[in-house]
């Protein structure tokens, strides 16, 4: 009696023990799977965070990018060489030319016309050269000279040229074919300027090529060019 009495709650006891442990076991073993759980979603969020950090920043170049050279493009649509027809400086060169071509046509028409009014014609005026183009240019490069000492040089020289070049090519008939620059093309706020523009024509009789350096100085203001000075 006593045994059955002493050993019915022992084995009792040692059951409950059992469960206990084997519950306790389950709840380690579920918590680790949610920490485990925990952990991979922790690692997805992070990696979808970075994802989107990345996103950002390569938005943020490419926005960078992007006004950077629009803010190029401003600038240099704002820097003027004076080659622009459409800028607010296409009048400053009354009945100036569109180009060297169209210039060195019409010394070439002027040429065989033999007329020395319309080659003067074909320079800038006084007012021109005070007001647009000794304006225009660098103080380093005026020699110290007043603007009407200048004009009063170009004049002169100009002048002597013209009338070395009528009796030279005058009333040949020549047939334009080109005008290029020889030396130097220099590019100023507003004006562009041409050294030594060369004309290519030819004779009507043997269609021979002649070339000739007459065009000494040309500035182009406002997409039009004209005769700053002759060369004699």
């Amino acid at each position: 009696m006593l045994w059955v009495a002493s050993n019915g709650p022992a084995r009792s006891y040692a059951t409950r023990n059992r469960c206990s442990s084997s519950h306790q076991a389950m709840r380690e073993k579920m918590k680790r799977m949610m920490n485990k759980s925990n952990m991979a979603q922790s690692a997805g969020e992070s990696q979808r965070y970075l994802a989107r950090c990345l996103m950002g920043i390569f938005l943020l170049i490419a926005v960078g990018a992007a006004l950077l050279t629009e803010s190029c493009s401003a600038n240099r649509e704002k820097f003027d060489d004076g080659t622009n027809p459409m800028s607010r400086d296409s009048g400053l060169l009354s009945n100036g030319y569109p180009s060297l071509a169209t210039l060195g046509e019409a010394t070439v028409k002027a040429l065989n016309d033999s007329s020395f009014d319309e080659l003067d014609k074909l320079m800038v005026t006084p007012q021109e050269f005070r007001d647009v183009i000794f304006a225009r240019t660098p103080d380093s490069l005026k020699a110290g000279l007043p603007v009407e000492q200048a004009w009063q040089w170009n004049l002169d020289t100009s002048e002597l040229a013209i009338h070395r070049k009528l009796e030279a090519l005058g009333a040949k008939h020549l047939h334009f074919l080109s005008a290029t620059v020889r030396d130097t093309t220099t590019v100023f706020p507003g004006k562009t300027t041409y050294r030594n523009v060369m004309i290519a024509a030819e004779t009507p009789d043997n269609g021979k090529q002649v070339q000739f350096r007459f065009l000494n100085v040309v500035a182009m203001v406002g997409g039009r060019c004209k005769v700053v000075a002759f060369h004699k």
